[in-house]
């Protein structure tokens, strides 16, 4: 063999291992679009549509993404050992060259492996390299297209109807629970365009006093990702009609996020209405039965009990410490049980010692008994009245959250502030509800006692609520009271009261 011939050999394999670098490169993410600043690989890869890299002098397929693997239904290694012209009906009747890859945009048929033929549409694209160009292909079937949108089409409309046609009222609200659009049917109900429905916040629509358990239950579902979830409750329009609806809420959902509601309610206002009797002689009895129970019990433990040990404070004619803790531990139990709410307070007197040491225990005795008479004058039948011990007393208030124990106990504080002004009796107000972490009626105790103890070291005449406390006070308030425990008897605080 001459020096000629083996030089062409040499530069033949030369050029051959420069080919195939470029396809290595090729696959291997070194290849860019023009002016562009992510890799071409990145988005070659990224296409839901199945994508091939052709190469446009041979026709070779050089590279194939995820996609075009799954709809050839090949591993990407036999695809890209298969001439495009094997599997393009129209590239495969023509002898192959550049420009018959190029075509922007055309309808051919695809010949899958396993012998299916898919109606198809090809959008072709130039990729540009040095000294090279190659065509990308993006593949879309279009083989159901028509068939697949005329149904999709009549689905839209048949949906569209049952809902505009609809006599329930439907609505989508965005997270924040802003309105998003609603059917006919509701826009009439409220008396509003979609536009103007677009500026109210679903809890607009509702009557005042629902308005928090309306939002509860909506957060709720948002928190807990309930997918469907049930409400009654009553709505008003806006010219001030009333009424009742029961709602199914659907959570929507996009992944982990969460998108919004999406509400069917029914009017409900003629049931609620022939309900209404029922519940409310269920209400009327159930207030009976509590009252019965209560003096039922009362009547068992005076038969049973020793005079030592006697439900009623002999002084003051209200219930004592030991009766107190009875009637506490059924109001809790009850609470608990029924989910309802409970609040405790106990009262101190300012002052109390000074009129013993200046006028005589006589007077004191005096004092106590107007107190315990005028706080069971101004409580409900519900309500329990004791003498807790020394100059102090509890109100156990059945049903009653937070709010309402502050506004109780301040009336009673102004009640007790003007009525013995003359004596210089104030009283200092300790409130607890069973809301804070409390497990059992003496922890509902010592809460209400660690809030006195903030009432008295406050300056005294106030009302303070344990939950409404500073947490680090809090926190040294219950330390203090733990070490006497409110539940064994009457607190010792550190300063004369």
């Amino acid at each position: 063999m001459g020096n000629d011939a083996l030089q062409e050999i040499l530069k033949r394999i030369e050029e051959l291992g420069r080919e195939n670098a470029a396809l290595r490169a090729t696959s291997q993410a070194a290849l860019h679009i023009p002016d562009a600043t992510v890799p071409y690989r990145l988005i070659f890869e990224a296409s839901v549509l199945p994508r091939l890299l052709i190469d446009a002098d041979t026709g070779t397929i050089l590279d194939a993404n995820d996609s075009a693997a799954t709809f050839y239904g090949v591993d990407r290694d036999v695809l890209l050992r298969t001439p495009i012209t094997d599997i393009d009906t129209d590239i495969g009747q023509l002898v192959p060259r550049g420009s018959q890859f190029s075509i922007p945009r055309r309808r051919t048929k695809h010949i899958l492996p396993c012998g299916d033929v898919r109606s198809v549409e090809v959008t072709s694209s130039a990729v540009r390299l040095p000294g090279r160009t190659l065509v990308q292909w993006d593949v879309t079937e279009t083989s159901q297209e028509t068939v697949s949108r005329g149904v999709q089409h009549r689905i839209d409309q048949s949906y569209r109807h049952i809902v505009e046609t609809a006599a329930d009222l439907i609505y989508r609200t965005d997270i924040r629970g802003y309105f998003l659009l609603a059917n006919p049917a509701f826009l009439r109900h409220f008396g509003c365009s979609a536009d103007e429905l677009r500026s109210f916040h679903y809890s607009d629509l509702v009557r005042s006093d629902y308005q928090y358990t309306v939002q509860t239950f909506y957060i709720n579902q948002a928190m807990r990702r309930l997918p469907n979830t049930y409400l009654e409750f009553p709505i008003r329009s806006r010219d001030g009609r009333e009424t009742w609806v029961g709602q199914n809420v659907q959570l929507l959902r996009e992944g982990r996020h969460v998108l919004g509601f999406q509400g069917v309610a029914r009017d409900i206002s003629e049931r609620k209405r022939l309900e209404q009797p029922l519940a409310d002689h269920i209400a009327y009895m159930h207030r009976r039965n509590q009252k019965l129970t209560r003096r039922l019990r009362r009547l068992r433990s005076a038969n049973t009990t020793l005079e030592d040990l006697a439900l009623t404070d002999h002084l003051t004619g209200l219930f004592n410490h030991r009766a107190f803790q009875e009637e506490l531990e059924h109001a809790f139990q009850y609470a608990v049980g029924q989910n309802v709410p409970l609040s405790l307070l106990l009262i101190d007197l300012d002052g109390f010692k000074q009129v013993n040491d200046t006028r005589g225990h006589q007077a004191g005795d005096g004092i106590l008994q107007a107190v315990g008479a005028l706080l069971n004058e101004r409580v409900r039948g519900s309500d329990v009245v004791a003498r807790y011990g020394g100059e102090e007393f509890a109100v156990i208030l059945p049903g009653t959250d937070q709010a309402g124990a502050l506004a109780q106990a301040e009336r009673f504080r102004r009640m007790i502030e003007s009525t013995f002004d003359g004596d210089h009796i104030t009283a200092s107000f300790g409130a607890s509800s069973i809301e804070y972490d409390v497990t059992d009626r003496r922890m509902l105790v010592r809460q209400a006692d660690a809030a006195l103890y903030a009432a008295k070291k406050s300056g005294r005449n106030c009302v303070r609520h344990y939950g409404l406390l500073d947490p680090q006070l809090r926190s040294g308030m219950f330390a203090v009271v733990s070490l006497q425990p409110a539940a064994e008897g009457r607190a010792e605080y550190p300063e004369n009261s």
